[in-house]
């Protein structure tokens, strides 16, 4: 199962949007937006919409999924600690008491969309690289990050998308997540 939120706000008013894929083949969503009253409830307002989406996930499938990899877009470093404390650990909580015996694994995944890096071919004719290009080694920290060029253009450079993953439970080989 892979959830993904996105906010968008409009003078005081922020938005807080879900979807996610409830069926194995991820080709099924559920989706789900919501305001979100102040910034001090975010994090309860994302773990809502999550076990939304898992409740929804199950009532399909009839059992909890496998593993769930959630995505939301990209927030300093401070923040990063503030989504393990405040979002998954109380989320784990909440499916470790509804799924006992079937608890999902979970990840969780920052994407950043506006980044400055550029990746090219070598050579004489250089060019972007192919739309699908992942960059996992040498460019990239020691952490779990990695890049993705999910687009092609034959005018200027593409953008490639920096995905880093700040939690994870799973048994997933780190390829497989990629």
């Amino acid at each position: 199962m892979m959830i993904a939120f996105e906010s968008a706000k409009s003078g005081s008013v922020t938005t807080i949007s879900m979807c996610a894929t409830i069926n194995s083949t991820f080709t099924s969503i559920f989706s789900r937006t919501s305001i979100l009253k102040n910034t001090d409830s975010k994090f309860s307002l994302l773990g809502s919409l999550a076990i939304q989406a898992v409740t929804a996930y199950v009532a399909r499938n009839k059992e909890p999924p496998a593993e769930i990899i959630f995505f939301h877009s990209s927030t300093s470093g401070d923040q990063i600690v503030m989504f393990q404390d405040y979002f998954i650990a109380p989320l784990k909580e909440n499916l470790r008491s509804a799924y006992l015996d079937k608890m999902p694994a979970v990840s969780l995944i920052m994407v950043n969309v506006k980044t400055s890096e550029r990746f090219f071919t070598e050579g004489d004719n250089v060019r972007n690289v192919p739309a699908g290009t992942l960059i996992s080694s040498e460019i990239v920290s020691n952490y779990y990050d990695f890049y993705v060029v999910s687009q092609a253009s034959n005018r200027g450079s593409t953008l490639p998308n920096h995905y880093k993953v700040i939690y994870s439970d799973s048994k997933m080989e780190e390829g497989m997540l990629q």
